[in-house]
């Protein structure tokens, strides 16, 4: 018999038995001629959700019903997910069975960035040295931008200020003199 996790057959339950034409006699009845090699397989209960755990957590409790994880855990941005909280497990195509290998995608936190300090600095240079990493730039003022490269009109304050760290693709709004 082949062993198969599944999450609506109990475990130590038959999940099908085939013959060489594929017929399921679980699904169908039919008729077995004596001595015809049957394919059993059967049910190993369900795969633990690990959504949301730690990675060791996680770790363990796919381990513990058999499963194989890699060694290496993929990794990425989250914002749903603290770091190093598993965000999805990654399963082989197709049935799964007791020693195949999952791998664990574990978040890596927020995709922050730190917001430079861009006071001092003309509007123009600043607004360019933001949106260069990102971020989505307010100019608050009235002064005309063809005069935005004039250093009389540099940046006085800057939301959120600079060396914070924000999300990638923030709103940034700078004020210059004026």
């Amino acid at each position: 018999a082949t062993e198969q996790y599944s999450g609506e057959v109990p475990d130590d339950v038959v999940i099908s038995v085939t013959d060489a034409t594929g017929t399921d006699f679980v699904a169908q009845a039919g008729t077995v001629l004596q001595g015809a090699s049957l394919d059993v397989i059967v049910s190993v209960g369900g795969v633990p959700d690990v959504v949301g755990q730690g990675q060791s957590t996680a770790r363990n409790d796919l381990e513990s019903v058999g499963l194989t994880v890699n060694a290496t855990n993929q990794q990425e941005f989250s914002d749903d997910f603290e770091k190093g909280q598993v965000i999805r497990v990654i399963y082989p195509e197709g049935a799964l069975h007791p020693k195949d290998t999952v791998t664990l995608v574990v978040s890596k936190g927020q995709d922050l960035v730190e917001v430079p300090d861009v006071t001092g600095r003309t509007i123009n240079d600043a607004k360019a040295a933001l949106e260069d990493l990102g971020f989505v730039v307010t100019v608050n003022t009235a002064v005309p931008e063809d005069l935005w490269d004039e250093a009389l009109f540099s940046i006085v304050s800057q939301t959120p200020e600079g060396n914070t760290s924000v999300k990638r693709g923030s709103a940034v709004t700078i004020t210059p003199n004026l």
